[in-house]
């Protein structure tokens, strides 16, 4: 017997876990299992996804309408599995997952479901958001801020687009931290969290390569089982090709790079619209890009409305084959020679990766495009406007220029880029409101190789969850 009104967190870290493992009313969720509390036994059982029953009958669901959604899926899918050959099958597969949420979700009388990251980007996570939006239930994530290394929690039912954060019962001053920013001339440029020494090193990957292949073989022998490559596993030759589409992915962008100097002597004489590149496959780009999820499509939509030069500056992490914390990159997957060749085609020109865009000398002489980035709130409480495409938590901070309200770029490009006063204010108006009402200690570690451990922080997070289990 399960308690009915209950609470679901999918994927918790242990520590969390911890906090709430004896609370009767929580359900964790993790790879396809269901932790809950059994009340006969006063004991946590588990039980399968694929021990669920699919009830279709007496519902309204239109599976052609879950398909196609399941297929828009397309960055995700690319993102963790190479068995393209497969997908018609993998895509019933997760359509019979969506319906065992569905049912079991109702039969539960599920009221909330916790998401311990920003957004859903696994094939997993979007299972279950799509059934709950389905059943209409609440869902909350949590954004990691780099400013403040806190997390933002937020609500929605229908999709990323409609995304709001909610309070999270605790009170924070970060306003000076949101000032000091704005003061320094030229604010240094944010060192990657997951960047080490050999990331950015070819045969490190290739040695990392061995060692997956190696232990593949040894788990084949020893522990008798077919390796299984299905639904999140790349082969080791689908990540050799990557890992090869990459390295000349770089060495094409870097030849045909506009050196920094160049670069500001062309800002000297014009003002320029830069495209701002988000390392990919990621998060940043699908699902919170919206429909603007693709770099091509996104050229594309801008020359509809502007005839001038689009410079393009891509993300230096793309330069990184293997990291710690993420392992394999998978860069390969969205870059390669012939991408960087049709931007080209396109018109685009490209600048060096150490351009540093919100530098004093140059902020005034170009408008960034951006899909989530954290650039848009760097210029915002500068005074300054960016071009954003996606759906960000920040979105509506003064200073964003939403893309698909552009009529004539022409005529933006000169007249939103001189430095407000007014969009300074009230942007940092803006991010003092939220960083005040809506941030929680990052207990979870979530977007952060390095969680808050302290007492403090473990404290402020449970009651941050239990404030909006019960009111948000």
């Amino acid at each position: 017997m399960i308690k009915k009104n209950n609470i679901i967190f999918f994927s918790p870290s242990e520590n969390v876990k911890k906090i709430f493992f004896n609370k009767k009313n929580i359900i964790f969720l993790k790879e396809n299992y269901f932790d809950y509390f059994d009340l006969k036994t006063n004991k946590r059982k588990k039980i399968s996804l694929n021990s669920i029953n699919i009830e279709i009958k007496n519902t309204k669901l239109n599976i052609n309408d879950i398909i196609t959604e399941i297929r828009s899926w397309g960055p995700v899918w690319s993102r963790w599995n190479d068995q393209g050959d497969q997908f018609e099958r993998y895509y019933r597969q997760s359509l019979l997952n969506i319906l065992r949420y569905y049912n079991y979700l109702n039969k539960l009388n599920i009221k909330k479901v916790f998401f311990f990251t920003s957004s859903s980007h696994h094939i997993d996570s979007l299972e279950l958001e799509l059934s709950l939006r389905l059943a209409k239930i609440d869902q909350i994530y949590f954004h990691y801020d780099d400013w403040t290394r806190y997390l933002i929690p937020s609500i929605y039912k229908r999709s990323h687009k409609d995304k709001k954060m909610i309070n999270s019962g605790l009170r924070h001053s970060f306003l000076n931290k949101i000032l000091k920013k704005t003061k320094k001339d030229k604010l240094s440029q944010k060192l990657n969290i997951f960047e080490n020494k050999k990331s950015n090193s070819y045969y490190f990957a290739l040695y990392q390569l061995l060692r997956r292949f190696a232990v593949d073989i040894i788990k084949k022998i020893f522990i008798s089982k077919k390796i299984n490559y299905n639904q999140g596993s790349f082969s080791v030759l689908t990540l050799l090709k990557l890992i090869n589409i990459q390295k000349e992915a770089i060495t094409f962008y870097k030849k045909n790079t506009i050196d920094k100097k160049n670069f500001y002597e062309i800002l000297k004489k014009k003002n320029c619209l830069v495209y701002v590149a988000h390392n990919e496959p990621e998060a940043s780009m699908y699902p919170e890009g919206g429909e603007y999820n693709n770099v091509i499509d996104i050229i594309l939509n801008i020359k509809k409305t502007f005839n001038g030069d689009i410079f393009y500056k891509e993300h230096p992490i793309t330069t990184q084959y293997y990291a710690d914390y993420i392992h394999f990159t998978r860069v390969g997957v969205a870059r390669s020679k012939k991408y960087y060749s049709d931007l080209l085609d396109l018109g685009c020109k490209f600048i060096d990766y150490s351009v540093y865009l919100n530098d004093n000398r140059i902020i005034g002489n170009l408008l960034p495009v951006t899909v989530t980035g954290s650039i848009a709130v760097e210029r915002a409480v500068k005074g300054y406007e960016t071009i954003v495409c996606g759906y960000p938590w920040y979105k509506n901070i003064p200073g964003v220029i939403k893309l698909n309200k552009i009529k004539n770029l022409n005529k933006i490009i000169d007249e939103k880029i001189r430095m407000n006063k007014e969009i300074q204010k009230r942007s940092i108006s803006f991010l003092d409101k939220i960083y005040t009402n809506s941030t929680t200690p990052n207990f979870p570690g979530i977007g952060d190789p390095i969680p808050d451990l302290t007492i403090k922080s473990k404290n402020n997070f449970k009651k941050t969850v239990e404030n909006l289990i019960k009111n948000a």
